[in-house]
């Protein structure tokens, strides 16, 4: 993954690459780290979807905390 990112107004899927429209409800990021610490710390931004089937990630689960 190529975790240089644009600033574009939309977030780009890591898993498998649609955009987001609107205020991107739902989407999620994950902070990913490197077990070896070769690599910096880096963060991926996933659809629904995809944070659903690879995190089991559901954005209802974290509604109501503060």
């Amino acid at each position: 993954m190529d975790w240089i990112c644009e600033v574009t107004g939309r977030l780009e899927c890591e898993e498998c690459g649609c955009e987001s429209r609107g205020r991107a409800e739902g989407w999620a990021a994950f902070v990913g780290e490197d077990p070896a610490r070769v690599e910096p710390p880096c963060i991926g931004v996933f659809c629904p979807r995809c944070a659903g089937e690879v995190f089991d990630y559901r954005p209802g689960d974290g509604k109501d905390y503060t």
